[in-house]
């Protein structure tokens, strides 16, 4: 027995890992925008690009992503899991080898574009891990997607320091059909077979997962494993879901919507989409090398940011061991760390100003350390993590999509107006507004914000309506 669950172990790192290693590509694409806009400043480079062109190319992929996410979606619950992540790589592989020879604006743009419409898969690993890892490891898990995506954050970095972005999309090209053909090797979850009828496909993946001579004792374990998994609000009878039977009998669809329980966690949950997006990490993600020669860090901005995603994945890491500690504990020390190190680059910033070479430049490159690791255990992931944990089970999915829709539209304003927003108020007017809001994120996150870490759904909905009330519509 001691060796089946061993095998099982490993398999599941196996699984995850392959899953997982499209984020790591994702992870790539984020920063690459950052590395590609550094090169192409350079006098050397052929292709010229004004302030606006260079922010449409940061900013376009923000902008596709929630066009493409209602699409994801349905893949997923049409082919499967792990074959939507490997149509993902499709599109992942062409924008990569449009962008390796690219020679125009309107090239790289395009490129960008394809991109974008699958920034937002990281939905799908999330749902893989959620139905292939027993409950109690499913927090550590779901953690391994940043941290392959903040590895993906330093291999663009690497990489560029020593090739020509043109290189750089060929490798990563390469990596996407290596990633996409590898992930024939693990099969879809045998829950999602199950629930599609497709009762041949499950038993065979049961039989990968669990081994032909496992015995009763490893079906029982197989079993429980997958009725771990909350099952669509449908498949649940209607005395055990009253909020299902209740939207679906009066006709009057639109009123659950127009429920506490409803509006209300959709207003907080983007209260704190609009508390992550101007603290200024995702500008740092999309813009490392230029914000990093703004603020006169006196070592090369590619270096440094390699340096800078090293802390990402360090952090990612922390995040994962930190899973038992309550979400609004993390948030709260997330936004003080974070206000804490904008502080201390503000002050150096304006302390000297007109140095050419500004002395300590270790204390800025620490400052900003600091803010990304900040940054990286509670503000990156809890937005995102948040909206799947605070809504009705009858609306979850359609309000998850609205509110991550808002979020990705968040993250598209504030990436395409930040250069200009730096040319008409200057680099350190703009982080001191960051700063300021960091602050005002720890108060939201103090007093406003749920929390959500080990509490049920039905205890979750009394924070926003009184339970008799909650009750009637929530589908545990």
């Amino acid at each position: 027995m001691k060796n089946e669950k061993s095998n099982f172990q490993l398999k599941l790192k196996l699984s995850v890992s392959l899953m997982c290693f499209q984020q790591l590509i994702i992870g790539c694409s984020y920063v690459f925008s950052s590395i590609l806009l550094a090169q192409l400043r350079e006098p050397k480079s052929a292709i010229k690009l004004s302030s606006d062109e260079a922010s449409w190319i940061a900013s376009i992929p923000i902008l596709v992503c929630p066009i493409a996410l209602p699409i994801i979606g349905l893949l997923t619950d049409k082919f499967g899991r792990r074959k939507t992540i490997q149509l993902s790589y499709v599109p992942l592989i062409l924008s990569w080898l449009i962008l390796s020879t690219a020679d125009s604006y309107r090239t790289i743009l395009i490129g960008r574009m394809i991109l974008g419409i699958v920034l937002g898969s990281g939905s799908c690993v999330y749902v893989y891990i959620a139905e292939i890892c027993p409950a109690e490891q499913r927090p550590f898990f779901s953690a391994m997607v940043s941290v392959f995506m903040g590895f993906g954050n330093i291999m663009e970095s690497s990489l560029a320091v020593f090739f020509h972005w043109h290189t750089v999309s060929i490798v990563l090209a390469a990596a996407s059909s290596v990633g996409c053909a590898l992930l024939f090797l693990v099969p879809e979850p045998p829950v999602w077979l199950r629930n599609r009828n497709q009762i041949d496909a499950a038993e065979r993946s049961e039989r990968w997962w669990f081994g032909a001579d496992s015995g009763e004792k490893t079906k029982v374990i197989a079993f429980e494993l997958v009725n771990t998994v909350v099952l669509p609000a449908a498949a649940a009878p209607p005395e055990e879901n009253p909020g299902a039977a209740a939207a679906a009998g009066d006709g009057q669809w639109w009123s659950v919507y127009a429920r506490p329980i409803v509006w209300k966690p959709a207003l907080i949950t983007l209260g704190f989409f609009i508390c992550q997006q101007c603290s200024g990490f995702y500008v740092m993600l999309f813009y490392s090398v230029d914000v990093l020669r703004d603020f006169k860090v006196p070592w090369d901005g590619v270096t440094v940011s390699v340096y800078l995603f090293g802390t990402r994945v360090i952090s990612s890491v922390v995040y994962a061991c930190l899973h038992r500690v309550k979400r609004k504990t993390l948030a709260v020390a997330s936004c003080i760390g974070m206000a804490a190190s904008l502080a201390t680059i503000i002050v150096y910033a304006k302390s000297f100003d007109g140095a050419d070479r500004p002395p300590f430049g270790t204390v800025l490159t620490l400052a900003f350390v600091v803010y990304v690791f900040s940054g990286q255990i509670g503000m990156l992931p809890m937005p995102w993590i948040l909206c799947g944990e605070v809504f009705p089970m009858a609306v979850k999915g359609t309000m998850n999509g609205i509110v991550q829709t808002g979020g990705f539209v968040l993250m598209f304003s504030v990436i395409k107006i930040y250069p200009l927003m730096v040319s008409i108020l200057g680099i350190q007017n703009i982080w001191t507004i960051f700063t300021f809001i960091c602050i005002l994120s720890a108060v939201f996150c103090l007093f406003i914000l749920p929390e959500t870490k080990g509490v049920p759904l039905d205890v979750i909905l009394t924070y926003f309506e009184p339970h008799k009330k909650a009750i009637k519509i929530n589908l545990p």
